[in-house]
């Protein structure tokens, strides 16, 4: 049997999902230090992991919002891996702030998701590398749809254009 399989659906849910955002702050770089709030969360998500928002991570197909059962679930499934000694998880107030993987959990969320390797390109001889283009976002590709469908739409070109400074004679 392997590792992954011995866990419930919400607590590989919760590997994957903390195991993406934990790689997420990893690679960005840190704001600048006059931004006080954006370095001060940064440096907290460093330290504590990603802040736990399941309404944010675990969104239905149409983007509506996780029903409070599902929520509880999660929840639930959260303190079964600090248990286990899967995650780390960092409380305010007495409510779930940040949850982090631990040694344990980075090798479960390894067999789970594997980690991205950089591609490289094959050099030829006496040619540049190849560039593999960068594919575009779903939201891209329907706005550059939406603009090449109606490229006029919703624009007006006034009858009697308003000359420029420059078109008409100045007179001294």
């Amino acid at each position: 049997m392997r590792t992954g399989e011995q866990y419930s659906v919400e607590e590989r849910d919760l590997i994957v999902a903390c195991a993406l955002r934990m790689r997420h702050i990893a690679e960005r770089p840190a704001p600048p230090k006059w931004q006080t709030w954006s370095r001060r969360d940064h440096d907290d998500e460093v330290q504590y992991g990603p802040r736990y928002q399941p309404s944010q991570w675990f969104v239905g197909e149409g983007g509506e919002r996780m029903p409070e059962k599902y929520r509880t679930r999660y929840v639930r499934a959260c303190h079964k891996l600090e248990a286990r000694g899967v995650l780390e998880i960092t409380t305010s107030g007495g409510r779930l702030a940040h949850v982090k993987l631990t040694a344990e959990g980075v090798k479960i969320s390894d067999e789970l998701v594997p980690p991205e390797k950089p591609k490289r390109a094959k050099k030829a001889k006496g040619k540049p590398a190849a560039v593999e283009p960068v594919p575009a976002s779903p939201d891209q590709e329907q706005a550059e749809d939406e603009v090449t469908a109606a490229p006029d739409a919703g624009l007006e070109v006034a009858a009697d254009p308003v000359p420029l400074a420059s078109d008409t004679e100045v007179q001294a």
